[in-house]
């Protein structure tokens, strides 16, 4: 460690978070003015020069990340928000529920192209319509088993289907 410090050197505390400017000097003792105007007294032996210019040339270690397993799979989950289906603001509630109901076939129809069990339909919590149409499209399916995602299956906005 320095031991030569001289007024106006900017030095850091090392055993706290305290920083500023050396003002006075008085043999081994050294008096520090911070940011706020507030003065302390330290050891010579308790300050370390702050010099910034030593961690510019520091090189900083970036590592790739990690990559997926891949037996790591994604949720698979059909969202049937309308406002995620289609952009048209002006449907009718029955072009909405229909634009639902061909969204959770097809979403049904490619889970099984690509072989996934398990799939969340996220049909949303409001006056249960959508709920009620999720319900008796996979009653009407063959070979599927769901389960409401909460107990209480009104107060749910999704269904999990194992195909």
């Amino acid at each position: 460690m320095k031991t030569n410090f001289s007024i106006g050197d900017t030095v850091s505390v090392i055993h706290d978070t305290i920083s500023g400017k050396i003002i006075a000097l008085k043999k081994s003792i050294a008096t520090i003015e911070d940011e706020h105007g507030f003065h302390y007294d330290f050891y010579l032996d308790e300050l370390v020069v702050a010099a910034p210019h030593l961690y510019t040339h520091v090189q900083i270690s970036t590592f790739p990340a990690p990559q997926k397993k891949k037996n790591e799979k994604t949720p698979n989950r059909i969202d049937l928000h309308i406002h995620l289906l289609t952009s048209k603001k002006n449907l009718t509630p029955s072009e909405r529920l229909f634009l639902q109901k061909e969204a959770l076939r097809l979403g049904l129809e490619k889970a099984r192209e690509k072989g996934i069990r398990k799939v969340e339909i996220i049909h949303g919590i409001g006056d249960g319509i959508v709920q009620q149409m999720v319900h008796e499209v996979l009653t009407m399916e063959m070979g599927l088993e769901f389960h409401n995602k909460e107990i209480l299956h009104h107060q749910s906005g999704g269904v999990v289907v194992y195909l």
